[in-house]
């Protein structure tokens, strides 16, 4: 028992670790591709990920968890995987392969054809080693699987930049996603011990797709609805358009994820092994909502109010048009960590068909503002998105009411200080500070609202108080 815990704690740092090693130098990557290419670039090359992004969960269909979960796996089973996954790469190349001039008719650009083309090359490269990168997972071998990732973004974010500095346009973006998947593929080929066998045996396709057919079916939903609103701005309006909301929404993205995806993996387990416990259920829901509401308010406020000098600082001011769209999202984006949170303490508590339920109801609405954007163009889709994007807060709510019997009041109470007075220090700093300088502006913006929203909140909540110095003492405690 004592070697699976130790096991489990050194695959979740190495997880975290490498997660947040990629996530930076992914984003340093980015930040020099951004300042050397184009918007409409990115915007091309956002059009066709459209596409494959519905591709890749046809690639996988749900048989990677699978051989995961599933206890006893043969070496039959992972070369009958190897080969069938062989099959769908080879398939989904040629579908792209030959459907790239009806992509580039579809958006109206001729370039797509040739990019498609190219693109459609990362499915029967990466079949090759989705069965080894499965193996390490199942191994809790997350090390192997970090250094391997870190590496091939590192090579492949070079040769994109070298690309991009002589000129070769957006295909530096399309080379360095084919190198970096080549790149992986090729050291777990050299880091693995296993290797298919020629043999394809049915009926372990069969014993593991009651389980696999489940998750295929909601991920192929969640990627086509995810990816709606990049097809439909890709249609409309131009690729520097395109380029400019990915640009926004990726580094929205970004701050949701840091604001509750560590925490969501510890909240999960912990509810479920108190699930029998209703009053410590409630006691460590409050309390978890009011610390992420607190940060996420506080990170949603202090990017928007900067938004404007850090695009410009950190993109240049060919991308200031994404301040806008990004203002847009931002506006909103504090509700997704706490959301993130609602749903795990509703599957903690073994509820999974309420969160399916929910999830199926805010796609439902979410197709508004969609069809919003259709008629209206992309700045009322934002605005709409914002709406609607409340209505689907408030369903997660009305379902945490449901489960735990906390009234709705009483969830919202929880957020509704942070919330006010971050609204009303945003627009306050707004009015007052006003500079020509960026990076004075961008300083006294991130020290200023940073100093008054945790000063004000302390001051005027209690509970938040509490629980930041019950934080404090216990780091002090483990410092010791």
């Amino acid at each position: 028992m004592r070697e699976l815990k130790r096991i489990g704690v050194r695959a979740f740092v190495w997880d975290f670790f490498g997660n947040i090693g990629m996530t930076l130098v992914a984003f340093i990557i980015s930040l020099i591709l951004t300042r050397i290419l184009e918007p409409e670039q990115f915007g091309l090359l956002g059009m066709v990920l459209a596409f494959t992004a519905v591709a890749q969960v046809f690639m996988d269909m749900g048989f990677g968890s699978a051989l995961v979960q599933k206890q006893n796996i043969s070496s039959t089973s992972y070369s009958s995987v190897f080969w069938l996954n062989l099959f769908i790469g080879s398939l989904i190349f040629i579908l792209l392969f030959f459907s790239s001039k009806i992509i580039a008719n579809f958006y109206e650009e001729s370039e797509l054809e040739r990019i498609t083309k190219l693109i459609s090359s990362v499915f029967i490269i990466s079949s090759f080693g989705n069965v080894q990168r499965l193996i390490f997972t199942k191994k809790l071998d997350f090390k192997t699987q970090s250094v391997v990732s870190l590496i091939a973004a590192i090579v492949s974010g070079g040769v994109a930049i070298w690309m991009a500095l002589n000129d070769f346009g957006v295909y530096a973006l399309v080379y360095q996603k084919i190198v970096g998947t080549a790149l992986t593929v090729g050291m777990f080929w050299y880091l693995s011990s296993w290797r298919p066998s020629f043999v394809f045996v049915k009926e372990d396709i069969k014993s593991i797709w009651g389980y696999s057919s489940r998750e295929f079916l909601d991920r192929i939903v969640t990627t086509i609805y995810n990816k709606l609103d990049v097809l439909i701005i890709g249609k409309l309006f131009a690729p520097a358009i395109l380029g400019f909301y990915t640009r926004a929404f990726s580094l929205n993205a970004m701050i949701g994820k840091f604001t509750s995806a560590s925490l969501n993996k510890v909240f999960f387990p912990l509810i479920s092994s108190i699930n029998n416990d209703k009053k410590r259920v409630h006691a460590v829901y409050v309390r978890v909502i009011t610390g992420v509401g607190f940060l996420s308010i506080g990170i949603s406020g202090l990017f928007y109010l900067i938004a404007g000098d850090l695009f410009v600082l950190l993109f240049t001011e060919k991308w200031s048009d994404s301040v806008f769209y990004f203002q847009l999202l931002v506006l909103t984006s504090f509700m997704y960590p706490i959301s993130s949170i609602m749903l795990s303490l509703i599957n903690g508590l073994g509820f999974a068909g309420r969160v399916l339920k929910a999830g199926l109801y805010k796609k439902a609405i979410g197709l508004v503002p969609i069809a919003i954007g259709v008629l209206w163009g992309i700045e009322a889709f934002l605005y709409a998105r914002i709406v609607f994007g409340v209505v689907g807060f408030y369903i997660n709510v009305l379902y945490v009411k449901m489960t735990i019997n906390i009234t709705v009041i009483d969830q919202l109470r929880i957020i509704i200080t942070p919330l006010l007075l971050g609204i009303f220090i945003v627009c306050f700093l707004q009015s007052v500070i006003s500079t020509d300088s960026r990076i004075l502006s961008f300083i006294l913006d991130s020290f200023c609202f940073s100093i008054m929203f945790i000063g004000s909140v302390l001051l005027v909540d209690k509970k938040i108080k509490v629980l930041v110095k019950e934080e404090l003492s216990r780091f002090k405690i483990w410092k010791k």
